[in-house]
């Protein structure tokens, strides 16, 4: 009589060594980076100010005071509204001296909130300052580079503001009648910002006076001691720490490529088009050579040891060049006062197209201090890159109609609608066309999509005009007051928007970026590369600003940004474009007031992070498991580390394409969660009261608790200082674990790099409660931080205990993998009302419940599942390996008591110096229930065999002995002697064959190798697959084992395929077992537990995979591999259905079964069985099935545990 124990196991990489384990997964430091041109269409309003003093902005103003006090007619902002935050290069939240000789602000103390005010009567308010002096463009160089630095060196960063206009209307005078405690003076205030070039203003006690002095608009930042500014990165070196202001560009400089177009320094009107500023490229101390591995950066454009940035990086001859040198200092050379922004986004587009520039854009144009590129590099390094535009403009362009396939021809002049003549002969094509646009169709395409064909009121709902010229329409033509309604029958023949219908620009820039979203830019490489656009609108000030889709930007961000998921090449989802669903394209910002350009910014680079890591290059499926009729599948994203929990529903056909729910979209409330975590020594609700104080310490404040529960307002894109997470996507990234289905309630657990443990419910999705292990709450505020590199927190295997097992009870158990070392557990019991009375145990070095843990130089990483069984001893235990990087180094086997966590034995190897034990198998050898025998490899090669048989817990040892020295079972070499490392979980089965030359015999089934260390990827030792015979004795080497080997590889219906040589009769007779070298590919390994499946015959199934650098190809590739388990040798018939016709025969390769197939999702994780079909996901994030020869199954349920055979 047999019985069965069913065990999971791990489902995704196997890994080990801590002390080399990388914060990220080893395939994702490969992946191609983002491409992400900044395209700066600015003219020059944007050297107006930032706070413009428009009506309404900030809400209460009134908008600017027309007459000074003599009565003249000027324009005097006057809405400084002290409680606002003003954003800029001061801290709004800090104080300021004057330095008159160094001519720079020097922070001082803290400024009293709310009102931001200075008590001490010689300073300056940071948030008044910022309010007076920022121009529209300062608030742009701040967001991405961290500020214009006047001085950059080792002691001191100097913040110098963007070159103000000398134009009343675009900057006004500011005006203030008190300004006490935000200067040092009392009384009326003027704030007047032209002077001295742009770069100073003067202060006095009337319109445009000085008498209270002229003042430089520097400022020292990032002084130690003086409160450091939110965006202040340290750079330490020699002992000596340097902090210095960064922007986006710096904070994703290793994980984006940059790149700048912009316009000449020739402001005439007859300039058309934009030129490339600085060609894309890395910016940051690493860059992918052509194999995708990272090296040196020879032209970094940021100092590591200093981050101060390098003023010529790429050898300019005018001494300047670079990225964030030219967002920096562009100012310096003027602004252009014409932006053709649809004639530049062309270019963009001809640039990623690997085509020549267009002559008249550049030829002949003053360049100011940056170079003008004409000759072009090739902006995609490979084919997989996502590319991206991040466009600044306002709705506001000039003269940008000449594109190829303009309506506007020469000839259209004085027709019905059109205008006498078109300024500057800003009509018809380029001279080097692109023939493959034609930018009227790509509009009208628009136009019709957008259904703006049609009557437009001429006067819209802010009381706007919206359009001046409409060819055929004559009582309109440049006629922006006249307050008609209008006929639009063709957008592409719309020009000249309102206000100032003479600046005749177009809609083409919708139409360019619809093209550039959907074309496939580049035939000449694999795959589809497009442009997907973000536009920020900056709105310079006017009365009647255009809005809505009446603005192009926002038809552009719209068109240019969506992503098409049903394929028809339309935004006709809302969930295309408007995820957010606030009724605006997501990848349109409208800069109302300065704070949204920032958050515009920030949302702008956190959805190119989503986007880019969600695409097949940089996500990664982590794990999936079945029941009856659902797939479980965890993801995560690298580009901004997110992650999700998918549920699809699978039948004969396969996986089906759409999730039955996302655990992302079944998050509740933040303050409604249920979210648990043991402080001060007891189980409490996650709430900041509940804490310990030495807990909140560790926080550092109740908003990082707030952000935590999955609150969003204080993120950077929200206007905060907390770092952004994916858009309506709070869960972290779900890497290592595994997901767990437990039927007994429904319920489906896994665990997240958000620091919690997640409980869903399995029909619907939604999240019932969450448990925080406390030795993570000491790192949890890194999350928070908008600086966060990768760490791992709940990143462990989850085993869960059946009623039928515990008396009832439903026990949790989980490690926290690369995490932490340690375990805990938790009474599941009743996962709908879970409270801190369920949180039974913790055991981890540095603290816990169970005192033993606390220190213990044998705990490790746990990587692995560990195993819920009863002992002999009659305790409910749970089994472990001890995992990698502990402080002795050994490997060690844990059994711990299921119910308190308390340590019933260790049982030492012996074997030190970098080891560890794989995750356990168990073998109950007397069919009593209780577990007699324990196997688990470790990282040396060795195969242990535990004897746990007593009822006395003093005889649990090792089953092989040398005096007191515990002795494996065998060693796993390859054939030049080296061990082969073991991190896969050993599966253990009996020969039922009765034919069969071993029948009867005990087998444990395993492959070698390891895929986590910062070496593995690049290690190309050869590793094998095993299949070895315990009969009570060690096997003292490969000289006891039946070789058997890859016969052949080549296609089958379009996938990588191969065959396995075959067993002959009576070759297995006297031998201890098989093995199978992988010689053919370099470096592949099994890292995976082994799946045990009888068909028509038994079947041994395993994932293989086969690390690559490549960067379009996540980590790699792999094989899902099936064998005869009890030789070693091919299958006697066909198993795998690739053509899916229903019939097996006919996979064959060279007339032999198929015996391996690459099913293209990356390196496959452990595969599932559900009815006829194998599902494997892996490192590209999919998830594939196969058709498999099930013939008889033996067994039903919970297919994806592993069968351990219970013998006589």
């Amino acid at each position: 009589m047999r019985k069965v124990l069913f065990l999971l196991g791990i489902i995704w990489l196997s890994e080990s060594l801590a002390a080399t384990i990388p914060n990220v997964p080893p395939f994702v430091s490969t992946s191609a980076f983002a491409n992400v041109m900044i395209d700066m269409s600015v003219e020059t309003p944007m050297g107006g100010a930032a706070y413009a003093d428009q009506a309404g902005n900030p809400p209460g103003c009134t908008g600017r005071n027309q007459v000074d006090d003599n009565g003249n007619i000027v324009e005097v902002g006057a809405c400084f509204f002290p409680s606002y935050t003003y954003l800029g290069i001061f801290d709004p939240n800090k104080c300021y001296s004057y330095s008159k000789s160094g001519g720079i602000f020097l922070p001082g103390g803290a400024a009293s909130l709310p009102n931001h005010t200075c008590s001490d009567s010689a300073k300056w308010s940071g948030n008044f300052l910022n309010w007076a002096t920022m121009t529209a463009i300062d608030l742009f160089i701040w967001t991405m580079t961290g500020g214009d630095r006047e001085i950059d060196d080792t002691t001191q960063t100097v913040l110098q503001r963007a070159r103000a206009i000398d134009n009343a209307s675009w900057f006004p005078v500011k005006y203030i009648a008190n300004a006490k405690g935000y200067t040092p003076w009392s009384g009326p205030l003027y704030i007047t910002n032209h002077s001295a070039g742009g770069y100073q203003f003067k202060a006095g006690t009337s319109y445009g006076g000085s008498n209270k002095g002229t003042f430089n608009v520097k400022v020292k930042v990032c002084v130690p001691g003086k409160g450091l500014e939110a965006n202040c990165k340290g750079y330490t070196s020699g002992g000596t720490t340097v902090y210095k202001p960064e922007g986006l560009i710096q904070r994703y400089a290793d994980k984006m490529r940059f790149g700048v177009f912009a316009y000449t320094n020739d402001n005439s009107k007859s300039r058309d088009g934009g030129v490339l500023r600085a060609p894309m490229r890395y910016v940051g101390e690493k860059q992918m050579d052509a194999s995708g591995n990272l090296v040196a950066n020879a032209a970094k454009e940021i100092n590591p040891a200093t981050g101060q940035i390098y003023p010529n990086p790429l050898g300019a001859s005018g001494g300047w060049s670079g990225v964030i040198n030219y967002i920096n200092r562009f100012h310096r050379d003027g602004y252009k006062s014409y932006d053709p922004i649809g004639e530049m986004f062309y270019e963009v587009i001809r640039y990623f197209k690997k085509l020549p520039p267009t002559p008249e854009y550049a030829a002949g144009a003053p360049g100011g201090s940056f170079p003008i590129y004409t000759t072009w590099n090739d902006p995609i390094q490979f084919s997989c890159q996502k590319n991206f535009v991040v466009a600044i403009n306002d709705a506001n362009p000039w003269l940008d109609k000449k594109i190829p396939g303009t309506f506007f021809t020469c000839d259209k002049a004085k027709q019905p609608g059109m205008p006498a003549s078109f300024t500057a002969n800003d009509c018809g094509e380029p001279s080097n066309p692109d023939s493959s646009i034609n930018v009227s169709t790509l509009t009208q395409q628009v136009g019709e999509m957008e259904g703006l064909h049609t009557t437009w009121t001429q006067i819209n709902a802010t009381g706007s005009d919206t359009v001046g010229y409409v060819f055929g329409v004559s009582s309109n033509a440049g006629n922006c007051n006249n307050g008609k309604s209008v006929t639009v029958t063709n957008l592409a023949q719309v020009m000249g928007t309102c206000p100032y219908a003479p600046k005749q620009n177009s809609y083409y820039i919708s139409g360019l970026a619809y093209y550039a979203n959907t074309t496939d830019l580049r035939p000449d490489l694999p795959g589809k590369q497009s442009l997907n656009s973000f536009f920020i609108d900056t709105q310079e000030y006017s009365l009647n600003p255009l809005s809505g889709n009446r603005n192009m930007l926002y038809l552009a961000g719209k068109y240019g940004g969506f992503t098409d998921l049903n394929g028809n090449n339309r935004p006709d989802l809302p969930a295309e474009w408007d995820v957010d669903g606030d009724g605006m394209p997501d990848n349109y910002v409208f800069v109302s007031e300065p704070s949204k350009l920032v958050k515009g910014l920030e949302r702008a680079f956190s959805n190119i992070l989503e986007k880019s890591g969600s695409a097949s290059n940089v996500t990664a499926n982590s794990t999936q498991f079945a029941n009856e009729s659902l797939i479980f599948q965890a993801l995560f994203n690298s580009g901004i580390w997110s992650g999700d929990l998918l549920a699809y529903p699978i039948s004969s056909s396969g996986v089906g394409a759409t999730p039955t729910w996302k655990a992302s979209e079944h998050i509740p409330a933040p303050s409604a969660r249920k979210i648990y975590t043991r402080s001060g020594g007891n189980a409490v609700e996650f709430f900041w009261s509940n804490l310990s104080s030495a807990d909140q310490t560790a926080l550092g404040s109740a908003d990082v608790l707030d952000f935590l529960r999955g609150e969003r307002s204080k993120e950077l894109q929200n206007g905060g200082t907390l770092r952004n997470r994916a858009m309506n996507n709070i869960l972290g990234d779900i890497v290592h674990s595994s997901p767990f289905y437990v039927k007994d309630t429904d319920t489906v657990y896994v665990g997240a790099n958000d620091g919690m443990l997640h409980a869903f419910n399995a029909s619907s999705g939604e999240e019932l409660f969450a448990y925080i292990p406390s030795a993570l709450i000491s790192k949890l505020k890194n999350l928070s931080q908008p600086t966060y590199t990768h760490d791992y927190f709940v990143d462990g295997d989850i085993v869960v205990s059946n009623r039928s097992q515990t008396d009832g009870k439903n026990y949790l158990v989980a490690t926290l993998g690369r995490g932490g070392k340690g375990l805990f557990g938790l009474d599941v019991t009743n996962p709908n009302g879970f409270s801190p009375v369920d949180v039974k145990w913790e055991c981890f070095d540095s603290g816990g419940t169970v005192v033993a843990c606390n220190g213990d130089p044998d705990l490790g990483y746990m990587l692995g599942r560990s195993v819920i069984a009863k002992m002999n001893n009659g305790d409910w235990a749970v089994i472990v390996g001890n995992g990698y990087n502990s402080t002795s180094g050994k490997a060690v086997l844990y059994i711990f008591d299921l119910a308190t966590g308390a340590v019933i034995k260790k049982i030492d190897t012996g074997v030190a110096g970098d080891n560890g034990l794989a995750p356990p198998a168990v073998v109950d050898e007397d069919n009593d229930g209780d577990v007699d025998v324990i196997y688990a490899g470790d990282l040396k090669g060795n195969v242990w065999k535990f004897d746990v048989s007593s009822t006395n817990t003093n005889q649990w040892k090792s089953a092989f002995m040398s005096g007191a020295t515990p002795q494996p079972f065998f060693v796993a070499m390859d054939s030049a002697g080296n061990p082969q490392p073991i991190t896969a979980q050993i599966t253990v089965a009996v020969n039922p064959v009765p034919d069969d030359p071993n029948y009867n015999k005990r087998y444990l089934f395993f492959g070698t190798g390891s895929y986590f260390r910062s070496g593995d990827p690049g290690d190309t030792q050869v590793q094998s697959w095993y299949g070895l015979i315990d009969e009570g004795t060690p096997i003292t080497g490969r000289s006891d084992l039946k070789q058997r080997s890859i016969e052949s590889e080549g296609t089958f219906d379009g996938k990588p395929v191969r065959t396995f040589g075959a067993a002959s009769a009576g070759d297995m007779v006297g031998k201890k077992g098989w093995f199978v070298d992988f010689t053919t590919r370099p470096g592949e390994r099994i890292v995976t537990a082994s799946k045990l499946f009888t068909g028509a015959e038994p079947v041994l199934i395993a994932s293989s995979i086969i690390p690559k650098s490549d960067p379009c190809l996540p980590g790699g590739d792999g094989f899902d591999n099936a064998i005869n388990p009890f030789t070693g040798g091919r299958l006697t018939y066909g198993f795998f259905d690739l053509n899916d016709n229903k019939d097996f025969s006919d996979d064959t390769l060279n007339d032999k079964p198929i015996g391996g197939v690459d099913l293209g999702v990356g390196m496959p994780s452990e595969p599932v069985i559900v009815g006829d079909r194998l599902v494997v996901g892996g490192s590209r994030g999919t998830v594939e099935s196969v058709r498999i020869n099930v013939g008889v199954q033996p067994f039903k349920g919970r297919i994806s545990w592993r069968e351990i055979i219970l013998e006589n």
